[in-house]
């Protein structure tokens, strides 16, 4: 699949589930962060305290908005150690924001993805951490 960002146009080309693609999808003009753990550098450096963006479902290439908001600076145990991290929560948005939620962990100063916790799918779904180890 190739994916690209033309203004507020996305354009999709390819092969998804064996099936040849062409489409285009029309977006606003919020950010597309594909990679969470490197998109939102921008954002965890900035002033910001929320950030809209975009990002592409990959099992149905649906284009869903979510909303990040700092959360706080705390400390967590990476590789062994204690490190000031910004928690950061992801949801979805509008009504949808009830549904879903997950939070990420930053190094506040460079940006370094430290850890993930949410459910990676509907309510009920069970909790999936991801830590960083190197």
């Amino acid at each position: 699949i190739h994916a690209k960002r033309e203004g507020n146009n996305m354009i999709f080309t390819g092969t998804h589930n064996n099936n040849k693609i062409s489409f285009t999808t029309k977006i606003d003009n919020d950010a597309w962060h594909q990679n969470i753990e490197t998109g939102l550098k921008h954002f965890i450096k900035s002033k910001n305290t929320r950030h809209l963006f975009w990002a592409i479902r990959p099992k149905d290439l649906k284009l869903i908005k979510f909303m990040v908001t700092k959360v706080k600076e705390e400390p967590i145990t990476v590789k062994g150690k204690t490190v000031n991290a910004l928690n950061v929560r992801m949801q979805l948005t509008g009504l949808m924001a009830l549904l879903w939620n997950a939070h990420y962990w930053f190094n506040p100063e460079t940006a370094e993805f430290y850890k993930f916790e949410g459910a990676n799918g509907p309510p009920g779904t069970p909790v999936t951490t991801i830590i960083k180890i190197k």
